[in-house]
């Protein structure tokens, strides 16, 4: 809800994959500060389709700008097979064909393979973050499922290296990668790489997952009861623990899935002591509820086995690595 600073290079990030089967739903809570503004224009360009908790639906009117009948047409040859070349345009004009640097003014082309991906949308009040979850994806029609907040970034080629682990393993149902910490200026905070699934540990400790790095099936999905909508802060966790109440364990993708931007206008990163406690009441609350016995032995044996196999300071040095690159796009 009202980050629409950000929400831009959010959905720039997931039409980069250039994907033929990727479907994206936006459900946006009712912001105020030009956030729907920035998803019609992206829907004008792709298609997209508004949609409406009541169930009601409306297409919504192609952009009129000659820079996206331009786009439209170039796209079509190029799925007809008669041109390659890339799609681009100004990004003041049409945002979603370009995609924003580390600094503001600098910008590049953004490449679609085709328009074929589908394009929801909705603004309306909501019952929360939960709830936009549960009113998005059932709406999805994919396979696998996951989510992406309006103020972070699915990091390159993310989609391609689930497709690949998928096809050489395609029995598994919930895939977990690695994230990046960025600032508000796109800046690498730091990497952070997860362990491989261990019953021990996750008897003992929170699944240690990050949110928008995992990927479950909508079988799946459906078996843990979707997200608890009475929860504001860790939905994810509690969803974890249902997955392996399911019988779900993650399997490990090696590669760097997710940006986290971290920000003073995020959700759990606003440094307000008030709001700290009442997100670690709830974590306390919720690991109680489903049977979660987290000791202070438990969190420090998982920590000591993430260092044992490497997390930490491979994490460190991927760090280095990325703060050379001097960009996660």
């Amino acid at each position: 809800l009202n980050q629409g600073a950000y929400l831009d290079q959010a959905l720039c990030s997931l039409f980069m994959q250039r994907s033929d089967d990727l479907e994206i739903i936006v459900v946006d809570g009712g912001s105020t500060d030009g956030s729907v503004e920035i998803i019609k224009k992206f829907a004008g360009m792709f298609g997209g389709e508004r949609f409406w908790g009541s169930g009601g639906s409306a297409k919504v009117r192609k952009c009129e700008s000659s820079e996206v009948r331009e786009l439209e047409a170039t796209a079509n040859r190029a799925n007809d097979g008669r041109s390659s070349e890339v799609l681009k345009c100004e990004s003041s004009k049409v945002c979603a064909a370009e995609l924003k640097k580390g600094v503001h003014d600098n910008f590049r082309t953004l490449e679609l393979a085709n328009f074929r991906t589908r394009f929801l949308w909705c603004s309306e009040p909501d019952r929360g973050q939960s709830h936009a979850f549960n009113k998005g994806f059932a709406r999805a029609r994919g396979h696998f499922l996951f989510w992406l907040n309006a103020d972070d970034l699915l990091l390159p080629q993310t989609l391609n290296c689930l497709r690949a682990y998928l096809n050489e393993h395609p029995s598994a149902e919930w895939i977990a990668g690695n994230q990046i910490y960025i600032d508000a200026n796109e800046r690498i905070l730091r990497c952070s790489r997860g362990n491989h699934w261990h019953d021990f540990l996750y008897r003992h400790a929170p699944v240690h997952v990050y949110g928008p790095s995992s990927f479950f099936s909508r079988d799946l999905w459906n078996r843990g009861g979707g997200a608890d909508e009475t929860l504001r802060y860790c939905m994810d966790w509690d969803l974890w623990l249902k997955f392996r109440k399911a019988g779900a364990r993650f399997e490990r993708l090696d590669h760097y899935c997710w940006a986290l931007r971290r920000h003073s206008g995020s959700k759990t990163q606003g440094g307000e002591r008030s709001k700290e406690d009442i997100h670690w009441q709830e974590i306390h609350a919720m690991c109680k509820r489903n049977g979660l016995n987290v000791t202070f032995a438990g969190i420090w044996t998982q920590r000591m086995w993430r260092l044992v196999t490497g997390c930490y300071i491979r994490g460190l040095v991927d760090t280095l690595i990325w703060r050379k690159k001097n960009k996660v796009l």
